[in-house]
């Protein structure tokens, strides 16, 4: 299963089918899987489309908590010079190309659905102890 569409199926995982329960983080917020999801991994940064030539434009979430504007900690995502840095550079791409599979994901699977290739089943899930989840 590639990436993109594991990150499709880990959302609905993730997010769980009970209340305020979510399978890929634990009670203290942690991750509590080996991989962690492109959509994830990319946050606080994402896609937005630019208004020449069908762009694609990188925002920010600049109030998420990963943000720390006063240069205390993290990376520093321009240089004085006001050149991104490599860090953002990689951010950059790893956003874009993320979109890149996203998007030929979503063509992918309409095209497989579309065809009739795709037919609904019903999943039943029971993670440790609990209860079968469906």
């Amino acid at each position: 299963m590639s990436p993109v569409l594991y990150d499709e199926v880990a959302k609905k995982i993730g997010s769980s089918y009970r209340e305020g329960e979510n399978l890929l983080i634990d009670q203290e917020g942690r991750m509590i899987t080996r991989y962690v999801p492109g959509f994830l991994r990319r946050y606080p940064f994402m896609v937005g489309e630019g208004t020449k030539d069908n762009s694609m434009l990188v925002g920010i979430d600049i109030e998420s908590p990963a943000i720390v504007e006063d240069g205390s900690k993290g990376y520093r995502l321009f240089t004085d010079d006001g050149e991104q840095t490599d860090f953002l550079k990689q951010v950059v791409e790893f956003v874009r190309d993320y979109q890149i599979r996203s998007d030929l994901a979503k063509v992918f699977s309409k095209h497989l659905h579309d065809l009739g290739l795709l037919e609904s089943m019903e999943a039943n899930v029971q993670v440790g102890s609990s209860r079968p989840v469906s």
